[in-house]
């Protein structure tokens, strides 16, 4: 003897949507969090959505528990962050009704998230749903970071002078520190000259990266630019870092010291310059999954720590394997 199912054959909510499960169902997929953190964050866009309902979801879809990670490499932990760091990302989900766009915001620190369902996925959108999570989440957002493009970057590094002259003064009211590359490398000298001839007293410190790669470079933004995004794999070496940042402050401008997603090799001779760096974004190596070398690691207060060797302190993690 066997019973058999006596439930419907296609199992579905009466309360809930297609769409609505299809959100669900990916914000679980592509966030990895929690179920009630995953019930608080899509609380917004659902209002009728009980946890019990969502872990009978999550169940249907053999989602109801979260991957391990036995046998995959530990990974290097992230800088410690203040509340108010943002990642957001955007992802493709199919419905019965086509395409649509998965909008999601995580805070790193206290996993606060915020998603929405869109049929397109403009700069317009990425705004407004930028200026949502403002007003939902109780704290102040100081930083945004996205691996996506044009929706919520600047296309292929940079705005065009209208859109930022437009742009920057929204963002300045948001409590930027700085704005890097603001207009795409392209315009060279002349399309600075523009954007500050718009912006006569622009509210947020604008600092070049793509468009100051040599020492040249530097001096040919002297009056333009308030600040230079200094990096190993752009200049070449450290005495062209070093005479970039020379150069940098005879002519007032503020340094930071930036890289490439590269190994800790390159990252750790970066970080011999740092006593000379106002800011310091030296985490391209935390990106890099089998990274041959070990160097410069945070501790938990986020500060950076160097290697006490020699050299520059770098060494192959499987020295076996270079000989």
């Amino acid at each position: 003897l066997e019973d058999q199912p006596m439930g419907p054959r296609a199992p579905r909510s009466t309360v809930r949507s297609a769409d609505e499960e299809t959100l669900s169902v990916a914000f679980r997929r592509h966030t990895l969090l929690p179920l009630d953190d995953c019930r608080y964050a899509l609380q917004a866009t659902i209002p009728q959505l009980t946890r019990s309902a969502l872990h009978r979801l999550f169940q249907r879809h053999q989602i109801s528990r979260l991957p391990t990670a036995e046998g995959t490499k530990p990974r290097q932990r992230f800088r410690s962050y203040p509340l108010g760091y943002v990642h957001i990302d955007l992802a493709e989900v199919w419905t019965q009704a086509g395409r649509l766009y998965l909008f999601v915001a995580i805070d790193r620190v206290s996993k606060c998230a915020f998603a929405e369902l869109h049929e397109r996925a403009t700069p317009r959108l990425a705004a407004d749903f930028l200026r949502r999570l403002i007003e939902r989440v109780p704290y102040r957002i100081h930083t945004v970071l996205t691996d996506n493009g044009f929706q919520f970057t600047p296309p292929r590094g940079g705005w065009s002078v209208a859109e930022a002259a437009r742009l920057i003064p929204l963002l300045a009211g948001r409590g930027l520190k700085l704005i890097e590359q603001p207009v795409h490398h392209d315009g060279g000298v002349d399309a600075w000259r523009e954007l500050r001839a718009a912006m006569p007293a622009c509210p947020s410190p604008l600092y070049t990266d793509e468009s100051t790669q040599t020492a040249d470079d530097v001096r040919a933004f002297a009056g333009l630019a308030d600040g230079v995004n200094v990096k190993l794999l752009k200049c070449g070496s450290i005495e062209e870092a070093k005479t970039m940042i020379r150069f940098a402050r005879d002519l007032r401008m503020k340094v930071m010291l930036g890289c490439m997603i590269e190994s800790s090799i390159g990252i750790t001779a970066a970080a011999h310059l740092a006593p000379l760096a106002d800011w310091i974004d030296l985490d391209g190596h935390l990106y890099v999954t089998d990274d041959d070398y070990e160097g410069i690691r945070y501790d938990a207060e986020g500060h950076l720590v160097m290697p006490r060797r020699a050299g520059i302190g770098a060494v192959p993690r499987n020295k076996s394997q270079f000989g």
